[in-house]
């Protein structure tokens, strides 16, 4: 014979619970929000991050070579500019989510 138990009812947000507040749902889903406004700000924010370099990257071989006709220490200081913009776009994006305390 098989049992069933009935699973206890969890509080929906807008309830009280044991004195605190839960806090309300955003209009776009009513019961359980997926992001809030400072997750959203960083999804976008990462996905041009991820989107600019994504292109630069496709391009930077054509780019390369192209300066590589001029000389080859420049096409090097194409790739340097690249890696060290990457590197020093996500440190100031660090340094900025540092301060905001995210």
């Amino acid at each position: 014979m098989i049992t069933t138990t009935r699973m206890a009812r969890l509080p929906t947000a807008g309830t009280i619970i044991d004195g605190a507040a839960m806090s309300k749902p955003n209009s776009r889903n009513e019961e359980h929000p997926l992001m809030d406004r400072d997750t959203s700000n960083a999804a976008i924010a990462a996905g041009v991050i991820l989107l600019l370099f994504g292109l630069a990257a496709y391009f930077l071989p054509t780019i390369m070579l192209a300066a590589g006709k001029v000389s080859t220490v420049l096409a090097v200081i194409v790739a340097v500019i690249f890696m060290g913009g990457l590197f020093v776009v996500l440190w100031l994006r660090g340094r900025s989510q540092r301060k905001k305390g995210l």
